[in-house]
């Protein structure tokens, strides 16, 4: 039969054993936690960039897409030259 010295001592290797097992795991976890912060704000950075990329291309298209919907401006100059045509014709008949 086992004596209560001993059963202390095992008691007491186990869990010096238990706590040495559970700073490993803190330290791993430590050092996973820190690649994963610096990830995180690499992803961070990278997801602003791309936000600002996106307004930047939105407010590109918005300006120049109103472009397309002005009036004709050769049409406008055709008109223009066909009036000034037609002054110059009637300047020149009198």
């Amino acid at each position: 039969m086992p004596t209560v010295s001993g059963v202390i001592r095992v008691f007491r290797r186990c869990l010096f054993l238990a706590v040495r097992r559970a700073r490993t795991v803190l330290k791993v976890s430590h050092a996973e936690r820190e690649v994963l912060s610096e990830r995180f704000a690499t992803l961070s950075f990278d997801v602003q960039k791309t936000q600002r990329l996106h307004q930047a291309f939105s407010r590109f298209i918005g300006s120049h897409l109103s472009v397309a919907f002005e009036d004709d401006p050769e049409a406008e100059i055709r008109r223009l030259n066909g009036r000034r045509v037609e002054l110059e014709r009637a300047l020149a008949t009198q």
